[in-house]
């Protein structure tokens, strides 16, 4: 198992403990505890991808330019892949194609509409 599944899996499983206490609570303390989950260190999630997701919670949605625009020093290509890899963790959902794409937190981690 390499890293990226072992967080994956490390993600999943902090999840699955977190929906457990969710049944009962309301929007705003699941966001809350949501957020606490996204921040632990064994996700390995970088600068950019906090930022994100903390854009998209704040928000609603998220972009690549907005991204980008927090770290201009970054490749806009490197800020797709980042919001790519969250994607792929299940903690953002992608909307929309091409110039149109943007980026809302995944309905099952704190996004509800």
């Amino acid at each position: 198992m390499n890293v990226y599944e072992a967080t994956v899996e490390l993600f999943a499983i902090l999840w699955d403990a977190v929906e457990v206490a969710w049944e009962a609570a309301d929007l705003d303390v699941r966001l809350e505890e949501w957020w606490r989950v996204v921040h632990d260190p064994a996700l390995g999630l970088n600068e950019r991808q906090e930022r994100a997701l903390q854009l998209a919670r704040e928000h609603g949605r998220v972009t690549n330019s907005i991204v980008h625009g927090c770290f201009p020093l970054n490749h806009p290509e490197t800020i797709r892949l980042d919001l790519c890899g969250l994607v792929d963790m299940g903690l953002l959902q992608r909307q929309g194609m091409n110039k149109g794409t943007y980026y809302v937190l995944a309905r099952e981690h704190g996004h509800s509409n």
